[in-house]
Formats: structure tokens, sequence, C-alpha cells
């Protein structure tokens, strides 16, 4: 057809994979990263004009825009090419991954100068000329005013009982000045000196980062040996040089701590984003960031996709954290997308950790990374003593050995604090009855139930399901139903009846589900008094507890014989992290390692805090085995009302893979085989793994599959359904 009206590309966020054309006229011609409105079907949708040109196969028949939105892009360029990479490496429609990263307004149709009017400040101050003395209440106003030192917000007038009316009539009479202030506008405080030095040794990672112009540093760095020192003056050498700093955290949990630190250095330059703010925090801070107001902002992983025009630095700490993955919907990993970005704009990227992930460690033997190693704690302090202890043949209270109880009192006893680790809340993981064996589990998953006791009921937590906990078994009838196990809420339990004199804190999902129950449950603990700290794995990484002398980690072999094969890595990352709460400040530490598997050699390499020695172990194994980081992997995730169905619907998507030439020239693929847990929420669940050690290959076999078969297959089961996971963490 012949087309003589401009032509534009729009992302609409469906799960859609190609982008839709719309005409639009010459007078208003949207740019890249523009938010317009567009028919799509019977809906008007907001979507994102694309950049590159538009075409439309002969014949078809095409739309105009319905509205234009603003006369600016909410995207920048770079981000539009940062979205555009993700969508493609992901395999994810463009439109949604756009969606995903903006806050929540921008997916709208306000207009971007209506959201910033609704965050501006209104203040008044009086004019030269006071008002006629016949208008008492605009003359009571107009002296009040002239008595302040500066402009008053417009809520502080109000409050000081002058009506909505009396205003306009005293602005429309020229009696007083109205002005708008955004939060963006206002004025930083002049920058200090950083409180602290580096010691010699951060000395070296920071002067060798700094004359860097760009490229992927990892900090391997033992815990407490001041990663954050090296952060926070490499941040002000790119505020000083009036650039931006983003840093990215792995949970909401330690975007105080980071922020307190930051703030105390850098005042008002600091922004937070996470996903406990709200739409309108959200939405201030990426106004400030895309003004550039914000020099430093420290975020989860969405925090990674605000526009930052003055970008010089990206850091992301705890960069092994699994947090980093997004494991629903737009399925990205935060950590590999921040390198991306750092690379696009040819800017440093720093990756902190103790205890790197094998993908970092991978790409420092393939010269992809910097390393820098940290091997001695900031305070001169040792790391404190582990110490393996069997419990094989020993009687347990409260899931603690004798020799462990002994070690809790000497310390509460010397006025310290003391951590037990066990990363299972709930009061107990499994109810069962001691006549028949029955044991609770949910109606929609195929778990057990865990048993709490405030509120007393049984959950899953898989699926959210409550139930009442029964007085009788349900299956024989006999009142021999009992608690077995311990989880954190039991251990709480037993501890208070064991160490009266002393407080007992528990950290877990269940006591900080409000944002502000963590920093109020952190501030006892950092108040230095003496007391116990039960805690999942929300405080094993990043916490800083000044008197925290002790950690006993109850059960230390959770992760030996795992399904996963990122069992061990994962094991020895946690353990090590927790371990690394212990005697931070003057005097060193123990860890207690309780443990049935004391000859073990992650056991061992572990009391000898040698997780360079076991990350070597595991990479070898994986390049045996053919496994990441040797290979890329995608988990192909189907469901379905029964298993049968389940894996009939990934049999069929394996063959059009198969026809595709999956599973040959170096590339596998396997299964379908059940999922650890195959029915969830009444689904029937099953995975394929795709692997192949040439990514490219992968992308344009998956691009290649997606684009011929958009719906996976033909003659695919009617109530399946499938995802892909790309780089997946989940796999079983």
């Amino acid at each position: 057809m012949s087309v003589t009206q401009p032509l534009i590309q729009v992302a609409v966020p469906l799960p859609v994979r190609t982008p839709y054309t719309y005409t639009a006229t010459a007078d208003s011609l949207p740019c890249a990263g523009e938010r317009v409105r567009v028919p799509v079907g019977r809906r008007t949708l907001t979507g994102w004009v694309l950049p590159g040109p538009a075409s439309v196969p002969d014949g078809a028949s095409l739309k105009a825009i319905s509205k234009r939105l603003d006369n600016e892009p909410a995207f920048p360029a770079d981000v539009l090419e940062l979205a555009h990479w993700a969508a493609r490496y992901y395999q994810h429609p463009p439109g949604e991954v756009l969606a995903a990263m903006v806050p929540a307004p921008l997916r709208g149709e306000t207009p971007l100068h209506v959201l910033q009017d609704r965050l501006a400040t209104t203040e008044y101050r009086a004019a030269m000329t006071p008002p006629a003395q016949r208008a008492a209440r605009q003359a009571a106003l107009w002296h009040w005013l002239k008595s302040m030192p500066g402009p008053v917000e417009r809520e502080a007038v109000l409050r000081a009982g002058y009506s909505a009316q009396v205003l306009k009539s005293a602005v429309q009479g020229g009696a007083l000045i109205e002005s708008v202030r955004y939060p963006w506008e206002s004025e930083h405080s002049s920058l200090g000196e950083l409180p602290h030095g580096l010691n010699p040794s951060q000395q070296n990672v920071y002067e060798s980062i700094r004359s860097a112009p760009a490229g992927a540093h990892l900090i391997e760095g033992v815990t407490g040996s001041g990663k954050t020192e090296i952060y926070l003056h490499l941040t002000m050498d790119q505020i000083r040089a009036g650039r931006q700093v983003l840093i990215l955290v792995p949970e909401i949990g330690l975007t105080p701590q980071f922020a307190a630190r930051f703030e105390h250095a850098f005042g008002s330059r600091v922004a937070l984003y996470h996903s406990a703010m709200t739409d309108s925090e959200r939405l201030l801070t990426w106004f400030r960031a895309r003004s550039g107001h914000a020099r430093v902002i420290i975020g989860t992983r969405s925090a990674l996709f605000l526009p930052l025009p003055d970008a010089g630095l990206i850091i992301v700490d705890e960069e092994h954290d699994t947090s980093y993955k997004q494991q629903d919907t737009f399925r990205y990993h935060a950590r590999d997308l921040a390198v991306v970005r750092a690379h696009q704009r040819n800017i440093p990227v720093v990756l902190g950790s103790a205890t790197p992930s094998l993908e970092s460690l991978a790409n420092v033997q393939r010269g992809r990374y910097t390393h820098y190693r940290l091997t001695r704690r900031a305070s001169s302090t040792a790391l404190p003593r582990m110490r393996i202890l069997d419990i094989r043949t020993r009687p347990l209270t409260a899931g603690l050995s004798q020799p462990a109880l002994h070690t809790l009192q000497q310390v509460l006893d010397s006025g310290q604090q003391a951590l037990v680790f066990i990363n299972r809340r709930g009061y107990a993981p499994v109810l069962t009855c001691e006549h028949c064996q029955w044991i609770a589990e949910c109606h929609h998953c195929d778990v057990r139930l865990t048993l709490h006791q405030h509120p007393r009921q049984l959950t899953c937590h898989h699926c959210d399901s409550r139930y009442s906990v029964p007085m009788t078994c349900p299956a024989c009838g006999q009142s021999t139903v009992a608690p077995v196990g311990a989880g954190t809420e039991r251990t709480e339990n037993e501890l208070e009846q064991l160490f009266p004199d002393y407080p007992v804190v528990r950290i877990d999902r269940d006591t900080a589900r409000q944002g502000r129950d963590l920093p109020r449950l952190l501030q006892r603990v950092h108040a230095g008094e003496p007391c116990l700290l039960v805690g999942t794995q929300m405080v094993a990484k990043g916490h800083d507890f000044p008197n925290l002398a002790c950690v006993i980690i109850l059960n230390a072999d959770g992760g030996l014989f795992s399904a996963d094969f990122r069992g061990t890595e994962w094991m020895a990352q946690q353990l090590i992290q927790v371990a690394g709460r212990a005697g931070r400040r003057d005097a060193r530490g123990e860890v207690i390692l309780q443990t049935r598997y004391p000859e073990h050699p992650v056991i061992q390499a572990l009391a000898h805090h040698d997780y360079a020695t076991i990350a070597r172990d595991e990479l070898a194994q994986r390049r045996l085995h053919h496994l990441p980081p040797e290979a890329q992997l995608v988990a192909v995730w189907g469901e379905g009302r029964n298993a049968e169905e389940t894996e009939a619907g990934l049999l069929r998507l394996r063959a059009v893979l198969e026809n595709l030439g999956m599973g040959c020239d170096g590339n596998q693929i396997t299964g379908p085989f059940p999922a650890v847990i195959a029915r969830k929420k009444q689904r029937f669940r099953a995975v394929l793994w795709l692997l192949d050690s040439d990514r490219n290959r992968m992308r344009r076999t998956l691009s290649h599959w997606l684009q011929n078969y958009p719906k996976g297959a033909d003659g695919l089961p009617p109530a399946f359904r499938w995802r892909l996971d790309v780089d997946a963490l989940e796999t079983l």
C-alpha cells in the first residue's frame, strides 16, 4: 500500500514479540521513547515509540495513534538500547520489558508534566503592596507572610487557619506571589570529606578502579574487609566530577543501612528506589534521577532501569545474591544487565562480594573481569574462629547441642550478643500423627504444611493456603498430633525459656512483614545490649552488628546433598556470609557449625574460610558436566491440569526444538522431568533444559523458534501453559 503519513513502531505491554506499526502526523511526530495512546483491537493502550524505521506489508490497513501523551521521551536513548538488548537476550516481549522498567504511573495515560506537578510544592510570599484593609483575612495573611524569613508552603498556610479561597483571592489581587518548586530543583549542601580513610589494601583496589575508564571489576573481599568504604571513595570521585552513581543491593532490608552511610557522606544527593516505596515515592526518585538532581541512587534490581543522564559508575553489592534474578514475568538478572548497561555507556561497573558467584569467577578466568582480593578485615580483627561441632551422638535442646548452649551463656554473661541461624521460618516444618504417621499436607501443592503459632495455623509457603490446626488426627482420630522439627518461631520460644534474663529477637519474613518492622528489629540489635538474635537468611548478608560475638549455625549440612547442581555453591555462600556477622569490631568472634558430616570436604573448607577451594572444585564439576557457567542454561517450564498433560506439552515443544537443531552440534536438550514440587497451586509442573556453550547460537535458535512458532508449537494441549527462563536459577 502507499503510505504518505509518517510511520512509527510502538511497543505495547502485551505478550507480543514484534511492535505494532501506526501512522502519525508530520506536525506532531513523536520521537523514540515517547509514550503514546494507541488502539489495539477494541482497547486503547499506552505504548512506547521505538527507534528505527517502520514498515508495513502491502495490503495492510494501518491505524493512527490515538494521542501523543508527552512532548518528550519517557525513555532516554540508552535505556531504550538496554531494553532492546534485554528483550532479545531474554526472549521477552519488548512492550512488557519497557513496562517493567518504569514506575507504575508512567504505564498510564497521565502526561509527564501533570505527574511532575503532582510532586511539586506550591509556596507563597508577600508582595510589595498589601491588600485593601477591607479584605481583613487577606491582609492578616499578607502581614503573616511578610514576617516570615522566606516562602511558606501551601500546607503550612492552610494549617495556620487561612482558607484556600483566601489564598486564591490574595494571589489574584496581587497581594501574594505564588511559586511552584519541584523537589529536584532544591540546592545540595556542600560536599565534605569522608570520615574514614582507606588502608593500603583498600587503597590499591580503589586506585586501580579509579584509573580504569571502563570495564567490569570484581572485588572479592572477606566479610568486614571494607568494600563499602571503597564504594564511598569511588562515589565521591564521581560526584566531584559531576556524574551519577547507581548502587544496587539485593534486598530491601539492606537499603536503609546503605542509605544511612551514603546520606551521611552525600546528604540530599542520595535517593532510594525499591518495591516497598509507594508509587509516588518511586516516581519522585525517577524524576530526581532523570533531572540529575539525585547523584547517588541506592536500590534493588529495578533501580537499574532509572534514567541516568550523567551516569559515571554502577556498583552491584553482594553480586552473588540470587535476589538479583527476577523470577516472574520479565525474568532478567540485574547483575548481568548492570554489566551490559555499563558497557553500553562505556563506564566502569564494580561487583562486590565475599563469596563471588561462579559466573563472575568464570568471567575472571576468561579475562572479562578484573579481579581484586581483600583477604583481611578492615578493623585488623581476625576472621572468626570456625568450630565444627559433630552432633551425630549429641542430644539437642531447641536444636542446640550442650556445647553450643554453654557458649551462648558465656557470650550473654559477658555482655555480648549471639546469633542462632536457622533458615526455616515457622514453628515446625512438619505436623504429624505419632500413631498412624499421617502428615499435614497442602491440598493444592505437593508440600508439607508448616505449623505457625502466631497466629496458630498451618500454612503452605508456596501457595499461601491457610488451614486450622487439628486437635485429633484426621486419619485415625487419635489425639497424637505433634510438631516435628524446629523453625525460627520454635527456636525463639525455647531460647526464651532457656535464657529468661535476656531478650530474644527473631528476624524472618513473619516478623518483618511491614516496611518499618525490620528497621525496628535491627535497632534493638544495634543498641548493643546483650541479646539473642534468631534469624533466617534475612540476617545473613550485609548487616553490621558491632556487639555480635558468636554465630551458631544449627544445620550446616542443608545444601550438601541438594538435588540442585547449585546447592553446594549457594550453601557455602550463605554460611560464609552469616559467619561473617561475628566479631566485626574489636574482639575476634566465634562461629559454631553444627553438622552430622564433620569430615565432608565442603564443611572442612568452610571451617578454614576457604571459599576459593569450594569455588574451584565446583567450577571443575560444572565443566565436567557441561553446566553453567560452562554452558548457558535455558529452562522451558510447562504446567498443566495433570502430569500427563504437562509431559505431553513439553514433549511437543521438545520435538519442535529438535527439528530446529537443538540437541546436536554441541548443544543439549534434556527432559522433560517433573519439578521437585511437581504440583503447585493445583497445576502440575515439569521442565526442559536447553544447554549450549555458544550463547549466540542459543539466542539464534530461540529467536528462530519463537518467530516461527509464536505459541511454542502446534497441537499443544488446550490447558497447557509454558514459559521460558533464560539463565535460569530455578531449574528443578
